[in-house]
C-alpha cells in the first residue's frame, strides 16, 4: 500500500472517533442548530456521512472492481433509516459502518487507483 493510501486510511479511521466524541460533549439543540440559513447543521452532516458511508461508498466501491458504472445520488433526497437516531447512536452506527468500509478500502491496490467509472454528473472518475 502506498503512503497515499495509508494516509486516506489514517484519516478515514480518525472521523468515527471525531463524531463519538463530538455527540458525547455538546448538547443537542447545538449539533441540530443550523451556521446559516440553507446550511447543514452539525447533526445532518453526521447523517449525511452515516448515509455516504451506507448507500455510496460500498455501491460505489463494488462498481469500480466490478467495472459497472454507477447512479448519482442526491445528498438533498431523504434517505430512510437515520431521521429517528439520537445523536449518540447516529455516531454509533457510523462508526460501526465506517469499520465495514475500512475493511473494504483495505483491498484497495496501487494498481486499484487508476480505474475509471462513468459518473452522471462528474463525468470519468478514477478511484484515486
Amino acid at each position: 500500500m502506498t503512503t497515499w493510501l495509508a494516509d486516506v486510511q489514517a484519516v478515514l479511521s480518525t472521523t468515527p472517533e471525531r463524531w463519538q466524541r463530538l455527540v458525547n460533549t455538546l448538547p443537542t439543540d447545538l449539533l441540530t442548530r443550523p451556521p446559516a440559513a440553507g446550511e447543514w447543521s452539525a447533526l445532518h452532516c453526521l447523517q449525511h456521512l452515516l448515509d455516504a458511508e451506507r448507500l455510496v461508498f460500498p455501491v460505489r466501491f463494488h462498481a469500480f472492481l466490478s467495472g459497472q458504472d454507477f447512479v448519482d445520488f442526491d445528498p438533498n433526497e431523504p434517505h430512510p433509516g437515520t431521521e429517528s437516531l439520537t445523536p449518540e447512536e447516529l455516531a454509533a452506527t457510523f462508526a460501526r459502518t465506517r469499520q465495514e468500509s475500512l475493511a473494504l478500502f483495505s483491498r484497495v491496490t496501487d494498481d486499484d487507483l487508476g480505474r475509471t467509472k462513468q459518473h452522471p454528473k462528474l463525468g470519468t472518475v478514477t478511484l484515486a
